[in-house]
């Protein structure tokens, strides 16, 4: 159930994109009545299941959203907004390679009895092998 004021945050929601309102999320809690936390912190307030819930009942959600590409990408007259729609879709389904990578390097200092350290020894050769032999067939 929400709020009286998640409903108010919903419809002044609304009204700024149905009529090109540039507003922050700080003017839209203080609108609706909210108090300084949540004017310094609007995103508590902009993703509670309250707001987010009016705004589906307005007709925004994700099903809408991705209703609107999907008509977009296949009946769009101009090629530009068909491949912006096609954009969002990759993205959206996770289509896209990631676009960052991470390399991590981990040394670890073990004290380990003889045996054990020969078992650790042997391990990571054959490890090394087996990476260096995979990164000569991805070379290929």
């Amino acid at each position: 159930m929400s709020t009286i004021r998640q409903k108010l945050v919903a419809r002044e929601l609304k009204n700024a994109i149905e009529n090109n309102i540039p507003i922050t999320g700080g003017r839209v809690a203080e609108k609706c009545g909210y108090g300084k936390d949540a004017i310094l912190n609007p995103s508590r307030v902009l993703e509670s299941r309250g707001v987010k819930k009016e705004l589906a009942i307005l007709g925004f959600s994700e099903f809408e959203a991705d209703t609107t590409v999907g008509q977009i990408l296949l009946k769009g007259k101009k090629d530009e907004s068909k491949l912006r729609a096609a954009d969002i879709i990759y993205k959206r389904v996770g289509s896209y390679a990631p676009e960052k990578s991470q390399s991590v390097n981990l040394n670890l200092e073990i004290k380990a009895s003889k045996k054990s350290q020969g078992l650790i020894d042997e391990y990571e050769a054959k490890l090394r092998k087996t990476l260096e032999l995979e990164k000569n067939e991805a070379k290929n």
